[in-house]
């Protein structure tokens, strides 16, 4: 499988979900994550299908808040509250591509409050909110 974008990969760690909604990639120096809009994304309209931007915006997520989950901390995190607000559509063919920033880091880093957006090029295709929680072992 090629990248949809130069410098782009995948982690060394798959899900298995994401393997098979995607395959979804990230840039480990710009924390973007992008993919190419294939026809299984497609609803029977041609168009992205929702399901699958949000998907892919729970993929992203993690690659934004990299620096601070389990990559860099070996503590797992899990999605807790999502909202997805979409804007406009996106055609198979298209490389999507989201980024965003992490808000706010709680007192023992145990969730984290980020803001992204979902682009295809410099179209906004989707705009979400999303808390992400650790999952440490219980003593």
């Amino acid at each position: 499988m090629e990248p949809p974008l130069p410098g782009y990969r995948q982690f060394d760690l798959t899900d298995p979900y994401e393997l098979r909604a995607g395959p979804f990639w990230f840039h480990p120096s710009t924390l973007r994550s992008a993919f190419k809009a294939e026809g299984h994304h497609c609803n029977s309209q041609g168009i992205v299908h929702g399901g699958c931007l949000m998907s892919f915006a729970d993929f992203s997520l993690f690659v934004t808040a990299l620096k601070h989950t389990f990559d860099s901390t070996g503590v797992p995190y899990v999605t807790v509250s999502f909202n997805i607000d979409f804007i406009a559509s996106a055609r198979q063919g298209a490389v999507i591509e989201a980024s965003g920033m992490v808000e706010k880091v709680s007192a023992g880093a145990d969730l984290i409050f980020l803001n992204s957006r979902i682009m295809q090029g410099t179209k906004t295709i989707a705009v979400f909110r999303s808390v992400v929680k650790a999952v440490r072992p219980k003593l």
